[in-house]
């Protein structure tokens, strides 16, 4: 029985590893994570792993494995519910399309996931990565500085609230 339990826990662990800076051992939890997954039918901790992989995958410029575990998480989700879409997946392949300069579709994916989660009431500033940081850069680089100041606006409601060092930090990176 807790056996079970280990893919979700390996995820939570490479939560701790991304937010650490060791993302060798991060990509090897993930990995581990979403192979007892799929092995055990745990769809939703599989798109859990596979939805962060994608993530790491843009953050260092893996394009193609970025979209083959987006994917993987997007299906995922479509299936079970919006979780692995909200995590990392599709914030993933944002900041994969604003690292490449395609800057309507890194907005495009962005304002998306900040909409579900204004709707369902997550808070950006509590959680890492913060995607406002990087729509608020595509918009800025996009030239519609309107809607980059009402994101910001939000965002900065947001960390007051929090209090976050990493959404302070955010916060002040995307003033500047």
């Amino acid at each position: 029985g807790a056996f079970g339990l280990l893919p979700y826990a390996l995820v939570r662990l490479a939560d701790v590893e991304l937010d650490t800076g060791h993302w060798p051992a991060a990509h090897a939890a993930l990995a581990e994570a979403s192979s007892l997954a799929r092995e055990m039918g745990q769809g939703a901790d599989q798109g859990l792993a596979s939805g962060a992989l994608a993530w790491l995958d843009a953050a260092q410029g893996r394009a193609v494995d970025c979209r083959r575990h987006a994917g993987e998480a997007i299906a995922l989700a479509v299936r079970l519910g919006a979780g692995s879409l909200l995590y990392r997946s599709v914030p993933a392949l944002g900041l994969l399309a604003l690292g490449c300069g395609e800057l309507d579709a890194a907005i495009e994916h962005l304002a998306e996931v900040r909409k579900m989660q204004l709707e369902q009431g997550w808070c950006d500033a509590a959680v890492l990565p913060h995607r406002a940081r990087d729509l608020i850069e595509a918009l800025v680089r996009a030239g519609r500085a309107a809607d980059a100041e009402r994101e910001l606006s939000i965002f900065e409601q947001e960390c007051r609230k929090t209090e976050r060092p990493s959404a302070l930090a955010a916060l002040a990176c995307c003033r500047g």
